[in-house]
């Protein structure tokens, strides 16, 4: 008994010395945004702040996990090697984080791990985007959440992901994306729970590509989209399974070779 309790204690410490390692640190515009990335940290976008990346993307930053990628009208972030982040805005409204350029993704995650993304409204602005650009791309990471956040348009989608392990997206909305909602690409257990998808346009709309299993939607609603809603390669659809979900659609659905659990579909003409 004695060994236990050493052994449960041991095991205490370790989470309280991780807990004690994550540093809060509370931003208000795009330069202290920067700044503030690294691993172990809580970044905390202040209430009222608008954090726009292309004003500080056209000049180096000093930042060692930060690098600036050239897209056809613009500059793009790419996070990379980071673990352990937190993304979040304060207690209230989403807090505003975007970029203006119409081919870049707000953020590109490269090699990360136990990333966080809470209470944000991320998108592009003022102009939509066409060919290439989201909202959230993730390549070759692990452990990826986010919570209560809006991914909007003006960009082609809203979250791309390759070779992600262990995504999930909760009590969120991905609307407006001028070509599909998402692409997962050689991803496994991805999971969105509570979800609205809606307004966006135009070609296949959930793209499930090679390499992908444990794809679940909970409790999601789909409505207002154009376009082919889903879309599976060659035996990807009973990687697929959607439960509890409501979908209003006008176009094809393609879901017939998913695993289906109470959903409830309204095909319009």
């Amino acid at each position: 008994m004695k060994k236990i309790t050493i052994i449960l204690l041991l095991v205490l410490n370790i989470f309280s010395l991780s807990a004690a390692k994550m540093q809060v640190i509370e931003v208000s515009d795009e330069q202290e945004f920067v700044n503030a990335l690294g691993s172990n940290r809580i970044v905390r976008i202040k209430n009222n702040s608008i954090i726009n990346l292309s004003r500080v993307l056209s000049d180096p930053i000093n930042n060692p996990n930060l690098a600036i990628e050239d897209v056809f009208d613009g500059n793009q972030l790419n996070v990379i090697g980071l673990k352990n982040l937190t993304i979040e805005g304060a207690e209230g409204m989403p807090a505003r984080l975007m970029v203006s350029p119409k081919y870049s993704y707000v953020l590109n995650f490269v090699n990360c791990d136990d990333i966080t993304i809470r209470n944000l409204n991320a998108g592009h602005g003022p102009q939509r985007g066409y060919c290439t650009g989201g909202v959230f791309r993730f390549e070759n990471c692990n452990n990826i959440h986010i919570y209560g956040t809006f991914m909007y348009g003006c960009g082609t989608e809203g979250i791309t992901a390759f070779n992600v392990n262990n995504l999930e997206c909760v009590d969120s909305h991905i609307k407006e994306c001028s070509y599909s909602i998402m692409t997962l690409s050689d991803s496994k257990n991805i999971r969105f729970e509570g979800c609205q998808f809606y307004d966006n346009k135009k070609f296949s709309l959930v793209n499930i590509t090679a390499g992908c299993a444990e794809i679940v939607f909970d409790n999601c609603l789909f409505y207002l989209n154009e376009g082919v809603l889903f879309y599976a390669e060659d035996g990807m659809s009973p990687a697929v399974t959607l439960s509890n979900c409501r979908i209003d659609h006008y176009d094809m659905i393609g879901i017939d070779e998913m695993n289906l659990i109470n959903v409830e579909v309204t095909k319009r003409m």
